[in-house]
């Protein structure tokens, strides 16, 4: 089933990276959702976003995002604040620590639905209500996972380290004999646990052993020159921690360094090592420490957000990256754009997405004019298109349709239902479709319904109200600055490109 992004405005910025080196040609490109955690599906080449509940669109859902345009192609309800994110190694759960609720929600990632939720154990007061720091998936076994017990807003925060297998916690939760983990990642085998204690001085790696009555603490290493804050990952016998040190676990030793950095990104499948430090990106040469490249984001006023980095992530295009302000940024080879006046538009990624299903055109010189105005004609050939409704033959519906370019798609949307003429028996394709026709359009054509509140806006009356409530309820379209709907208004090309991408997300993932 085709799912098609419910889309926001992009903010996309080049770096300096034309030199020819491996960053050459590459583009930043925010996405528009308060982040808490990422996690990339390599199984789908998608993007996971733990959308923070302050979100005013997707909070305390999960969101689907492609790595390379930016897009938000689905999101789910999971519950209150998700967190931290695991994706399981068959590609067939997302795991989402609910922070105020002490629950883990899974993800069926087949079906993108909310499958269930499982409950943390209490911790002791005067904080008993757990949240997930990190989560690990075991690699082979999704229903198998590794979690950081903390509680919220107190020092010390750790709680030990636990092993949920289907649900049910195993009843071994190593405390590290006295030593604390925050952040943990599987060793080179599906039994070795390796932890860190991002919250003291001490700095202490832990070694644990996951059996099969939970997690067994083995030992605690110190000196490898970590301190607050810090997260590691495990990568090719090696970990790697976010202020650019790499340990060899085994041998215990520091191996080297990729210098101060704010987040770190092991990439064994072109043997790199990626740095985020502020606003520079620096690709190293993975084995002997090598800089192979530099790439500076975008530092204007308008893309100041790019900085404060805590996480960098791996995805099938290039990286994605989120900093404490739970900003989002994917960053990779720039997208060619698809039309030539439509880059740094509003509209742009919806337009894109609706054009990769061939719902809207273009014109001939490459350019979708998405300031021009849509016809009535021209709105009638878009839902056609898009519900795949059959083309009308036979004597012309309206007195002013016959030879128009438009007329077998305004003859089988009004076959549907969707559109209907004057009362002088035209439909009047050139005219313009204003605001309110246009709600009461998708609301028939996606068959909303209109059994929700009033808008609230002052122009929202008339023949056209229930169908303004409709599509505001959903999400499809809001006002605008005046406080109005603008309802007289006529509908822009770019703006039917948003309004069809957020409608049309809607009715395809009901019928999925």
């Amino acid at each position: 089933m085709i799912v098609l992004a419910a889309t926001l405005s992009s903010a996309t910025g080049t770096a300096g990276a034309d030199d020819g080196g491996e960053f050459s040609g590459w583009d930043t490109t925010q996405v528009r959702v308060h982040t808490n955690d990422i996690a990339y599906d390599a199984t789908r080449d998608v993007l996971y976003a733990s959308a923070a509940s302050r979100d005013a669109q997707y909070g305390n859902k999960v969101v689907a995002v492609d790595p390379r345009s930016g897009a938000i192609l689905a999101s789910v309800w999971v519950g209150s604040q998700p967190g931290a994110l695991a994706v399981s190694s068959d590609g067939s759960v997302l795991y989402v620590s609910l922070d105020w609720a002490s629950q883990i929600a899974r993800v069926n990632l087949e079906t993108f639905e909310l499958m269930d939720l499982w409950t943390l154990p209490a911790g002791s007061e005067p904080r008993p209500d757990l949240f997930a720091e990190d989560i690990e998936v075991q690699p082979g076994n999704p229903d198998v996972i590794v979690v950081v017990l903390a509680a919220p807003a107190i020092t010390p925060r750790s709680r030990g380290v636990a092993v949920f297998d289907g649900g049910t916690l195993r009843p071994v939760v190593t405390m590290g004999e006295g030593y604390a983990a925050h952040s943990i990642t599987f060793g080179a085998d599906d039994a070795t646990v390796y932890g860190f204690n991002n919250e003291w001085a001490s700095a202490e790696l832990t070694t644990m052993r996951l059996a099969h009555d939970g997690l067994h603490f083995v030992t605690a290493d110190f000196g490898l020159g970590w301190g607050y804050g810090e997260e590691i990952e495990f990568s090719d016998g090696r970990i790697y921690n976010s202020n650019g040190n790499v340990v060899d676990p085994v041998q215990k030793t520091l191996v080297g360094r990729y210098g101060v950095t704010d987040a770190v990104e092991p990439s064994p499948a072109n043997n790199r090592t990626y740095t985020l430090t502020g606003t520079t990106l620096q690709a190293f040469h993975r084995t002997d420490f090598t800089l192979m490249d530099t790439f500076k984001l975008p530092t204007s006023e308008r893309d100041s957000f790019f900085r404060d980095f805590t996480k960098l992530e791996s995805t099938g295009s290039g990286l994605a990256a989120i900093n404490e302000e739970g900003q989002l940024v994917v960053l990779g080879p720039a997208v060619t754009p698809r039309f030539s006046d439509v880059v740094g538009d509003v509209h742009a990624m919806a337009i894109d997405l609706v054009a990769q299903f061939g719902i809207v055109t273009g014109y001939p010189d490459r350019t979708y004019r998405p300031g021009q105005v849509v016809t009535r004609g021209q709105m009638a050939s878009f839902l056609a298109r898009a519900l795949d409704l059959h083309r009308y033959e036979g004597a012309p519906l309206f007195t002013d349709i016959a030879g128009n370019v438009h007329e077998p798609a305004i003859g089988a949307v009004a076959q549907a239902g969707i559109a209907v003429g004057m009362s002088d028996g035209t439909f009047r394709p050139q005219q313009a479709v204003t605001r309110e026709q246009m709600a009461t359009f998708l609301t028939r054509a996606l068959k909303l319904g209109t059994n929700v509140p009033p808008a609230p806006f002052p122009d929202a009356t008339g023949p056209h109200a229930p169908g303004i409530a409709a599509v505001y309820a959903r999400g499809i379209a809001q006002g605008l600055t005046d406080g109005t709907f603008g309802a007289s208004r006529p509908v822009t090309r770019g703006q039917m490109a948003t309004f069809l991408a957020n409608g049309l997300y809607l009715w395809w993932r009901w019928l999925s």
